[in-house]
């Protein structure tokens, strides 16, 4: 289901704001919720920008920081914001890029969450099919997923 991006910002917000209220008034510090999103599609050559969704039901400051998990090796910039910033290298076949987000609230707590980009070669018109899920697509996602997991139990 397509939800046009204000709605979609808006129904994230609120799943990060309710998870503020599990643990109860009287609870401590909590850490901060991050909302990555799913796996992103991009043509190789080309400046892509990763968000990400970050609250911290305490209301304390956030401070981001990026790093690349796996990969080819890939410029970066804005790794210390709520975005990242990646030229997406030219390729001759389909690879899979994962990037991993810190935040930490000023209390010192944090959390991260990864995010996985596939990068196809140029022209490939999977990129600009934003109708249909193409099967790499799927593929991908599941080699990231099973891939995260191996990096955080390494």
């Amino acid at each position: 289901m397509n939800y046009p991006p204000i709605k979609t910002a808006l129904l994230v917000l609120l799943a990060l704001l309710t998870g503020c209220f599990e643990a109860g008034p009287d609870s401590s510090n909590a850490p901060p919720r991050i909302s990555t999103g799913g796996l992103l599609l991009v043509e190789g050559g080309s400046w892509v920008m990763l968000p990400v969704a970050a609250y911290d039901c305490d209301g304390e400051k956030l401070a981001y920081h990026w790093r690349q998990l796996g990969g080819p090796a890939i410029n970066m910039a804005d790794t210390d914001q709520p975005w990242l910033r990646i030229f997406a290298p030219e390729v001759e076949h389909k690879t899979l890029a994962r990037f991993e987000v810190t935040v930490t609230d000023s209390s010192g707590l944090s959390t991260q969450a990864a995010r996985c980009v596939l990068v196809l070669p140029t022209g490939d018109r999977a990129v600009n099919d934003q109708d249909q899920v193409p099967p790499a697509a799927l593929e991908a996602e599941a080699a990231c997923d099973l891939q995260l997991q191996a990096d955080i139990n390494f």
